[in-house]
């Protein structure tokens, strides 16, 4: 099954043929859509992260460079160094440098530079400060709490250097089955699942995916905060090698961004004409159900919730109509059924 539905990948390719159809852009309006997406991203990576600026916040320190009373002078630092982190990707692609472990821990630099401790979480559940070194690889194990209420470890320090040799492996080689949002998607997760450095592991993550993207012409995939809990529900469905869920969630953020940036350059008629055009089809959804569901496990509506950005009486009709043509199987009765492929 692949990873990403034709209807999805036609929907991306025509968004992104109908941006470029209107080549040569409005200048003005470039200019207003690249400060949109930087604000937007700056703001909605750091708050997934847990800043505590809000949009508006983010927006005016980094027009006017003026600070807000009583938020904390790191949050401020991380957006500063976020801007920057993003401008240098910028110039990297411009100037055609090829992404390398180099590269990589030079953009973590600037993501860190002046932040020297952070908080962190300890094994006894009590919080602790923590040294940090940007741009080296962590010396220590580093765990998150899972939403699920389970310590995740990732790499230890001693196999990072291995782990990420390999991951570059991957990233130079060709891959003939992936396009660039699956690739995108994929070295994101991969990037995650090592978490090399002792701080800053997300945002480096969401910015060298958006690297890839950009690399081939896209725009950024901005993930929204107000999405965090899907965001990373579908990051722990991949630690279980179901790859398709989080990156159709990727997808999904490249057609959101992309919708985005034609109302900007077409004007807010255009956005409804798009969001009319582009409903989802009882078809559509059915895909992003099915595929979802991984081979032997069980899902209520509770846990399916969580995976597809489908309204609940919605999707209780879609599970109806999929388990009377056959494709799943429900197992017990009200609250308590469970579904599965058939």
């Amino acid at each position: 099954m692949d990873m990403i539905s034709k209807q999805l990948k036609n929907k991306i390719n025509r968004l992104k043929t109908e941006i470029d159809e209107l080549r040569p852009l409005n200048k003005d309006k470039v200019k207003l859509l690249n400060e949109k997406l930087l604000v937007e991203w700056i703001y909605n990576s750091n708050a997934i992260e847990g800043n505590s600026l809000s949009l508006g916040e983010t927006a005016f320190f980094l027009k006017e460079g003026l600070t807000s009373e009583g938020k904390p002078l790191k949050d401020f630092l991380e957006v500063k160094n976020h801007e920057e982190a993003i401008l240098a990707m910028q110039d990297m692609i411009k100037g055609k440098r090829p992404l390398t472990q180099s590269f990589i821990k030079e953009l973590h630099s600037v993501l860190l530079k002046g932040i020297e401790f952070i908080k962190v979480r300890g094994l006894k559940g009590g919080m602790v400060t923590k040294k940090i070194e940007a741009g080296k690889y962590k010396t220590k194990p580093n765990h998150v709490l899972t939403l699920l209420g389970q310590l995740h470890y990732y790499t230890e320090p001693i196999k990072v250097q291995e782990e990420m040799d390999k991951l570059m492996d991957w990233y130079r080689q060709p891959q003939k089955e992936l396009g660039v949002v699956e690739k995108s998607a994929l070295f994101h997760y991969k990037l995650v699942k090592i978490h090399p450095f002792d701080d800053g592991n997300g945002r480096l993550a969401r910015i060298l995916m958006n690297l890839i993207l950009m690399k081939a012409g896209f725009l950024p995939a901005v993930i929204k905060n107000d999405q965090r809990k899907q965001y990373l529900l579908t990051l722990g469905e991949a630690d279980r090698s179901n790859f398709g869920v989080f990156v159709r969630f990727i997808a999904n953020q490249v057609v959101d961004t992309l919708e985005s940036a034609l109302s900007v350059l077409n004007g807010s008629q255009q956005l409804k004409l798009e969001r009319h055009k582009l409903t989802k089809t009882a078809e559509d959804r059915a895909e992003e159900v099915i595929g979802v569901f991984e081979r032997g496990r069980k899902y209520s509506v509770a846990d399916l919730m969580r995976l597809v950005r489908i309204k609940r009486p919605t999707l209780k009709n879609d599970l109806f109509r999929l388990v009377k043509t056959e494709k799943l199987r429900g197992e017990g009765k009200g609250k308590g059924t469970r579904y599965r492929l058939a």
